[in-house]
């Protein structure tokens, strides 16, 4: 995306990404809701498209649930961060 939103040389959409850390087991956090609507916001003055990705060791759960927000969504599975903790 250029500075001002256009699309990029190659014609593609902007795009912006809403991107959730979760451990094994969790749950779409509440405030998932919050964040895609705010980025919505943002995309509509800009003319991009909302996308997600839910990255962790086990993140396909998770991911399934925010695709019931969004058309695009990426589960990034990684082992390694099993004992990630955010703080």
């Amino acid at each position: 995306m250029t500075a001002d939103g256009s699309a990029g040389a190659d014609g593609s959409t902007p795009k912006i990404l809403v991107a959730i850390h979760v451990r094994a087991g969790a749950r779409l956090p509440k405030s998932a809701a919050e964040l895609v609507t705010a980025a919505r916001t943002i995309a509509s003055g800009l003319g991009a498209e909302v996308i997600g990705a839910v990255y962790g060791s086990e993140p396909a759960e998770v991911a399934a649930q925010l695709a019931t927000y969004l058309p695009v969504v990426h589960a990034v599975a990684a082992p390694e961060l099993a004992g990630f903790r955010a703080e």
